[in-house]
């Protein structure tokens, strides 16, 4: 409900889905029913992704490190009421929050990183390296 399905049309050759795959397989009447990948550049996507991953946790853990008394302080300003209560603490810290800003991660990545849109040039380009 969050997310829109990318078709072919919007996706360059190098970034088709194991999903866009299965489905044209089992479409044996679509015209489009043969999609290459190119391994290499999946795996080399997917070697950044996770270095990009492991830079933005190292950065978050030495900014935690940095301000750890800052951080402190606000956690205990913030859970001041609920003292009492040590398992509604741990719903807040490891379900609720997660939550928040797992959604609020998607939704970002949807409205803002996502290209919309494509000009024709665009989308002849893509139709070229599906091979139609």
């Amino acid at each position: 409900f969050f997310f829109k399905q990318k078709t072919a049309y919007e996706m360059l050759r190098s970034l088709v889905g194991s999903e866009m795959c299965i489905r044209d397989r089992a479409n044996t009447n679509n015209k489009h029913t043969h999609v290459e990948i190119d391994f290499v550049m999946w795996l080399i996507q997917l070697l950044v992704w996770n270095l990009i991953v492991l830079l933005s946790k190292l950065v978050l853990y030495f900014i935690s490190l940095i301000s750890a008394g800052i951080l402190e302080s606000i956690s205990t300003f913030l859970f001041r009421g609920i003292d009492s209560f040590p398992k509604l603490k741990l719903i807040i810290v490891m379900i609720l929050v997660p939550c928040v800003m797992n959604t609020f991660q998607f939704w970002v990545q949807d409205n803002f990183l996502k290209k919309k849109e494509f000009d024709k040039n665009d989308q002849a380009f893509i139709l070229s390296l599906i091979h139609i």
